[in-house]
């Protein structure tokens, strides 16, 4: 299908795409507006989500330097969250210091909770594309330099509902696109090196499960590897004709989706029939990149 010139990818719509074609073809390239009408369900995980930007929100404001107990009271206070965004924030501020990363404890430590990165989609011997790779670190990113060799930590909180499982993590295109990005554009990091690989990890924390964090290990292997999916699945989208683009048909996704009556899965996104709210999936949480896509 035809792309914008200067498309940029990102784990955001690369993921709409792999979850369903028709889904990235109406937003990120017809730039589709939504016109399916919100159910309670689909309401009640808005909220959820407002609350999960509340928390990013505290967070990032505290590792910028801003008292706990002032954030605390904003917490308190807040009347989307509640008492669970409370309980969210003091949970986090019980964690944050300690969460397990490969970094030695006694390295020379640096924070940064916002980091935004681009760089040309170049992967090496699996191809190049007149694209841009884009990534916004929301939560955290650690820098350690232990000896000579600076390492780096990414860091995502998820607020959602329960866990989610580390077979699905290990699929998504968050814990692919972020390490790579990394490796590729995070220079200024580096004392204008490229990281290497094995100097970049990828974390995930839970509200739900705090003292089960997911670590995954980077390594030449699966830079190699991420490179070839990435380049591969971009040929893919090339490839596409965007009008004859198959629907998901069933699931979650159509269930929830706002483009539902394209399909003729129905008008009303959030019609879950016999579905329990709390059989959405896990990990349903906020997405940062793609509130900045609709909003822009």
């Amino acid at each position: 299908m035809p792309l914008p010139e200067g498309f940029q990818f990102s784990q955001s719509n690369l993921q709409a795409y792999v979850d369903c074609k028709r889904f990235f073809y109406l937003r990120y390239l017809l730039k589709t507006a939504w016109p399916a009408v919100k159910t309670e369900p689909a309401l009640e995980n808005e909220k959820f989500e407002r609350m999960g930007l509340a928390f990013h929100r505290l967070a990032q404001q505290h590792l910028l330097g801003i008292d706990a107990a002032r954030l605390s009271s904003a917490a308190e206070a807040n009347q989307i969250g509640g008492e669970q965004l409370a309980d969210w924030w003091n949970i986090f501020l019980g964690y944050v210091q300690k969460l397990p990363t490969a970094l030695p404890p006694d390295a020379a430590v640096q924070r940064l909770p916002e980091v935004i990165l681009t760089a040309p989609a170049r992967l090496g011997r699996a191809g190049s594309f007149p694209y841009r790779l884009f990534a916004k670190y929301d939560a955290l990113v650690i820098l350690a330099s232990p000896t000579e060799e600076r390492r780096a930590a990414i860091l995502d909180w998820k607020t959602g509902r329960r866990k989610t499982k580390r077979s699905k993590l290990e699929k998504k295109l968050q814990t692919r696109v972020y390490p790579l990005l990394f490796v590729l554009a995070g220079t200024q990091f580096n004392r204008g090196k490229p990281f290497q690989p094995d100097q970049v990890e990828m974390l995930y924390w839970f509200t739900a499960q705090p003292d089960q964090p997911e670590r995954f290990m980077y390594n030449q292997q699966k830079f190699d590897e991420d490179c070839e999916f990435l380049a591969d699945l971009i040929r893919e989208i090339e490839a596409c004709s965007g009008e004859n683009l198959p629907p998901v048909g069933e699931g979650d996704n159509c269930a929830w989706c706002v483009y539902r009556s394209f399909c003729d899965q129905g008008t009303r996104a959030g019609e879950m029939n016999d579905m329990d709210l709390e059989d959405e999936e896990e990990d349903f949480d906020f997405d940062f990149e793609k509130i900045d896509e609709i909003s822009g």
